[in-house]
């Protein structure tokens, strides 16, 4: 017996926009107020589908619903690469609000996006994004179900003005100690500070995360190429502050040593391992 043609159930715009809106209530109701930062890609990796050097440098207001009353995934468990620690919980967001909250400069949520939590100070990453959880009721979609997990750094640049963000990349990057001597002149939070005739050629680069000048050092982050005494003058590109490095640091080019090369590994391992042995157990020896 086919349907009834009289109950159109995919048609009828009236009731989709009733369901989108009793959403939107609930949601605004019984939800938390979030912000949502999307990833800008800088250097992307079309093999591995990955950007190491991605930043998050604007974020959207928006409120979403705790679908997990606890923890989900594989909690706390041992694995090859030692103890992981996954906490996964969903999220859900109505499509509406999210594309009036983005004033509709983004298609959908997106795997890689980041979450933040102000009550918690949480921040997670999107894993998957499920847009047919509902199976289109009344042949509209009316949310986005997020499964996101706790975020791990991975030397991302946040330049969101959200104090409690923005610490994160100060406090976790990968850092470089530069002795200088004493001269007249501070640098600024945050400058980019540089080797060479000019930040556009400049030899080396970096981000100010901490002057002390009773020291006379200069912590850098976001390091970009190395910096060498014959070169001599570090110059902030705001501040416009001058100082000659006062010795070495111990320090790498980007390509020195190149993790993704086996024959890198093999190398460096040479001065620890003797390969030469070729019965290393004595299996074949009387």
């Amino acid at each position: 017996m086919p349907s009834n043609p009289y109950f159109r159930q995919f048609r009828v715009r009236s009731e989709q926009n009733l369901v989108d809106d009793l959403i939107k209530e609930v949601i605004q109701i019984h939800g938390v107020d979030l912000l949502y930062l999307p990833r800008t890609t800088q250097k992307l990796d079309l093999i591995y589908g990955e950007d190491i050097l991605s930043k998050f440098d604007d974020y959207y207001d928006l409120e979403m619903y705790y679908k997990s009353q606890a923890f989900e995934g594989a909690q706390e468990h041992i694995s090859k690469f030692g103890l992981q620690l996954e906490h996964r919980i969903t999220l859900v967001v109505s499509k509406t609000r999210f594309d009036q909250a983005t004033n509709y400069e983004l298609d959908t949520p997106k795997e890689g996006d980041l979450i933040f939590d102000p009550p918690t100070n949480s921040l997670w990453e999107i894993k998957f994004v499920n847009k047919f959880e509902r199976w289109f009721q009344l042949g509209d979609l009316p949310i986005y179900e997020l499964e996101v997990t706790k975020f791990e750094f991975g030397q991302e640049q946040f330049d969101t003005g959200i104090a409690e963000i923005d610490q994160i990349e100060t406090d976790y990057s990968r850092t470089l100690l530069l002795k200088v001597t004493n001269s007249v002149g501070n640098f600024l939070d945050n400058e980019i500070v540089f080797q060479g005739t000019s930040l556009a050629d400049s030899t080396a680069s970096g981000e100010v995360a901490l002057w002390d000048y009773t020291k006379n050092e200069l912590k850098l982050i976001n390091i970009k190429g190395v910096f060498y005494t014959a070169n001599g003058i570090i110059t902030g590109a705001t501040s416009g502050t001058t100082k000659t490095l006062d010795g070495t640091p111990d320090q790498l080019a980007d390509n020195d040593f190149d993790l993704s090369n086996n024959r890198g590994f093999v190398d460096e391992s040479q001065g620890y391992l003797d390969f030469s042995e070729s019965d290393i157990f004595g299996f074949l020896k009387s």
